[in-house]
């Protein structure tokens, strides 16, 4: 296989490939292929807002990109908020989708690489920091990770909350070794490696299309224990790690999540989600840290000696074959449920045949056809009529509040 050629600077190619990107509005964007794909990544992104941001919060979109999120934190009544990006065109068009909200709150949005470069001080510690599908980017590096949490510690107060989406790592592994090459996807994307055995922890590259969002752009891995680990030396706590599939199945217990789901318009006419789309879902999960308390920045770094692979090969020898057995994230999974409780609406509801269940696929919590508009009245809402108001005055959940009876 030929090999690309490099780029002298990742991040030039990265912010070029996202400027380049064009702006193709309401009407293109119903025409794509991966249309409720795009639906249920804001689903999960707005979830996620719902219940870790509240009313007149100051907000820290990082990494905001053309400001895609800017309507969700309008629903939700924040205070201010400071959105950067790397991508100098998707901050024009950021400051255009921003002029054109309808409620409006104090908005900062400037270029700015928050991977390579210290931001400057802000004039006030902010409630949350978000960040959706971009910190693969910093994983280049350790120095690049660092760089993020430091900016990240920078700007979020004590018990703030830092919350996004990205990469699984290991479920992308996963894949790749059942993969016959070095290639793996299906007919909306596309993951390349040039190596499929030797991975670190850190610069592990690979090139990734998706039909319709991303042109064969450089990635790299993110082994999440990794992450967590380093999370905990700058002061932040997990206190939520989901895949996308789990992400669905726990938080469509909660009735406003279902309504939020049906009005998003995640399913198609026909109350369907393609199996493709969902394959395409399972490399991504949603995570939330809480700070603590201030934490000063760690001075030396136990990840640049050198290390075995975080993704051991089947060759590898007994020893890490054991250590291998032993890890919660063995075969590419996550934690099991991480200790949630099932969907309690599971067998509540009549829900309609899933065309693609089988038995050689695990597609049984894929999103389907629920027929809510009819069915929900059945059965009494997981919350009390006042949950709109308690929800804003709540502190942030050590997890996900379980639906109440």
């Amino acid at each position: 296989m030929m090999k690309r050629r490099y780029e002298e600077s990742e991040v030039k190619h990265i912010a070029e490939h996202y400027n380049k990107r064009p702006e193709i509005g309401i009407y293109g964007r119903e025409k794509s292929r991966i249309i409720r794909l795009k639906n249920y990544n804001n689903w999960v992104k707005a979830v996620l807002i719902n219940e870790f941001a509240r009313k007149d919060d100051h907000v820290f979109d990082m990494c905001c990109g053309k400001g895609g999120d800017f309507g969700k934190w309008s629903k939700r009544r924040i205070a201010s908020l400071t959105g950067v990006d790397v991508a100098e065109v998707s901050i024009s068009q950021a400051k255009e989708r921003y002029n054109n909200l309808r409620i409006k709150y104090p908005a900062k949005i400037y270029a700015a690489d928050c991977f390579s470069t210290i931001l400057d001080p802000p004039a006030h510690l902010y409630n949350a920091v978000s960040a959706q599908f971009a910190l693969h980017y910093s994983f280049e590096s350790e120095e690049k990770v660092r760089t993020m949490f430091k900016n990240v510690t920078n700007y979020l107060r004590p018990n703030g909350v830092f919350f996004g989406t990205i990469t699984n790592g290991a479920r992308i592994v996963k894949k790749l070794r059942n993969s016959k090459d070095n290639t793996f996807g299906n007919s909306l994307y596309s993951i390349t490696f040039q190596d499929k055995e030797n991975f670190s922890l850190f610069g592990s590259k690979y090139y990734f299309k998706l039909e319709d969002a991303i042109d064969d752009c450089p990635e790299y891995l993110v082994h999440f224990p990794t992450f967590i680990n380093i999370a905990k030396e700058y002061g932040l706590t997990l206190i939520l790690q989901k895949d996308f599939h789990e992400f669905y199945n726990y938080y469509i217990q909660y009735k406003h999540n279902i309504d939020l789901f049906n009005r998003m318009k995640v399913l198609d006419s026909n109350g369907c989600f393609s199996k493709e789309e969902w394959e395409v879902a399972s490399i991504y999960l949603a995570f939330v840290f809480r700070k603590e308390a201030d934490n000063e920045s760690p001075l030396t770094s136990p990840y640049t000696s050198p290390h075995q692979s975080p993704y051991s090969s089947p060759s590898s020898s007994q020893q890490q074959q054991q250590q291998r057995l032993n890890n919660p994230y063995r075969g590419g999974l996550p934690r099991n449920n991480n200790g949630m409780p099932p969907n309690r609406y599971h067998h509540s509801y009549n829900r309609p045949q899933n065309n693609y269940n089988n038995n050689n696929n695990n597609n049984n919590n894929r999103p389907s056809n629920y027929g809510y508009s009819h069915q929900h009245q059945q059965h009494p809402p997981p919350y009390p009529q006042d949950y709109n108001n308690r929800r804003n005055e709540r502190p942030y959940p050590n997890e996900p509040q379980p639906p109440r009876n």
